[in-house]
């Protein structure tokens, strides 16, 4: 999965999870139920 913000472009493997801004907390093994407290990112999927 890639993921693209402001300037920047990370990518994570199946299992990984990331913290974006401390708000932002994702795990590819639950991506359907991202919690995202962030005017940054808009959902997506892998």
């Amino acid at each position: 999965m890639r993921l693209l913000t402001a300037g920047q472009e990370r990518s994570f493997e199946k299992g990984e999870g990331f913290f974006i801004n401390t708000n932002v907390l994702c795990s590819m093994e639950n991506q359907d139920h991202c919690q995202i407290d962030s005017h940054l990112l808009n959902m997506w999927r892998a």
